[in-house]
């Protein structure tokens, strides 16, 4: 996860929830969309939680 329009660097985590509406997402509130919606991901290696566009996945879901 995290792509061209991040300076966050690569990761590998799994898909959470997919929101497309405003709402909650990993603990914070998001502004989410049809158009534009926001994956909360839980990072393999630390087992945190974050929210991210589906332009900044890089890869496809395995």
């Amino acid at each position: 996860m995290q792509g061209p329009d991040s300076r966050t660097s690569e990761s590998v985590g799994t898909i959470q929830s997919v929101l497309t509406e405003p709402g909650n997402q990993a603990g914070r509130h998001v502004d989410a969309s049809e158009e534009n919606p926001r994956y909360e991901i839980e990072n393999q290696n630390t087992g945190k939680t974050t929210t991210v566009y589906e332009r900044n996945i890089l890869g496809p879901a395995e």
